[in-house]
């Protein structure tokens, strides 16, 4: 990883059984049990231009298991790849809570330097809360997609 551009990337995804407990809470415990969020992220390096580098085969991983248990899982691999040799380390979530209360810590137990981190929140979740403001301000027209 030395002196690479690092990608990771962690979400948190709504299950099939958490999708029928919306529709039908009665069934859904019959079906799936005790509900849990799949938890999940993605380290890759990118090349010059930005996109996922070829000469390198993307991590993806997860667990049902507690958030804590998914950051133990991300930091083993960050460190057996190196991750503090790499150039620039740039996180990549939605704007859930869970995830970038952990960033800090994972970041500081990793040895990563300030201006090695960026940290993003990412295009579709942005747009999302961009969305939800103009929508909140009942702003119409032109002045909702100047603002």
């Amino acid at each position: 990883m030395k002196g690479r551009r690092i990608v990771v990337s962690l979400d948190g995804a709504v299950s099939a059984c958490e999708n029928l407990a919306r529709a039908d809470e009665e069934r859904s415990q019959e079906v799936c049990g005790q509900l849990r969020e799949p938890r999940l992220f993605i380290i890759y390096p990118v090349d010059d231009e930005g996109r996922m580098a070829a000469d390198f085969a993307p991590i993806i991983d997860g667990t049902l298991a507690s958030c804590d248990r998914l950051f133990e899982i991300l930091q083993a691999y960050l460190s057996s790849i190196n991750i503090a040799q790499a150039s620039r380390v740039l996180f990549v979530a939605d704007g859930a809570t869970w995830i970038w209360r952990r960033i800090p810590k994972l970041i500081k137990t990793l040895q990563l330097q300030d201006e090695q981190v960026q940290q993003l929140i990412d295009f579709w979740h942005a747009v999302e809360y961009l969305g939800k403001i103009a929508d909140s301000k009942n702003l119409t027209g032109s002045k909702r997609k100047h603002r």
